[in-house]
């Protein structure tokens, strides 16, 4: 009767499991957290590459998409992007930073309908983190790194997926 009863408990949990993944997509996040495609882990994947001293990963991990028809933004401005990211790589590597970070904030930003800060991370298009960075000589500086979801995110308007996050700038905080 225990073992019944026991069966009946875990069939009833896992209907009860797959209708609140199914209704709230909480399989997305999930998947994005196991695969490394959040924020978060792409913004430490940079800072090991660029602590590491190496470039080369660094600029694989921060890709500056090229200039296409189909954009209306200037080649002035994807050069701009080009050369932000070696600078800020190759300071942050003159500096020696230390793989040890801490996020101070993270912004979410819808960008669906109208681009904003949302306190909903599930339904957000880009991220803006503000990250603690540590040089060899203790020094602390925040960087901000911008990240998207490439070619938007609706919210899970039309349905949710695993978002795969790019990053899209790095700036020193003023």
């Amino acid at each position: 009767m225990k073992k019944k009863i026991l069966l009946a408990l875990a069939l009833v949990s896992v209907v009860v499991i797959c209708y609140v993944e199914a209704a709230y997509g909480v399989s997305e996040l999930v998947i994005e957290k196991a695969t490394g495609k959040t924020p978060e882990v792409k913004v430490e994947n940079y800072v090991k590459a660029v602590a590491a001293g190496d470039k080369e990963q660094a600029f694989a991990l921060w890709v500056v998409p090229e200039k296409d028809g189909s954009s209306i933004t200037s080649v002035e401005y994807y050069d701009g992007l080009k050369s932000q990211r070696e600078t800020v790589t190759q300071d942050l590597i003159a500096k020696k930073i230390s793989t040890d970070f801490r996020i101070e904030k993270v912004e979410w930003w819808s960008t669906c309908c109208e681009p904003r800060i949302i306190d909903n991370a599930r339904v957000a298009g880009r991220a803006k983190l503000y990250v603690e960075l540590t040089d060899s000589g203790g020094a602390k500086s925040t960087y901000i790194f911008d990240l998207s979801v490439p070619g938007g995110y609706d919210g899970g308007l039309t349905s949710h997926y695993v978002r795969d996050w790019k990053i899209d700038s790095v700036s020193l905080e003023k």
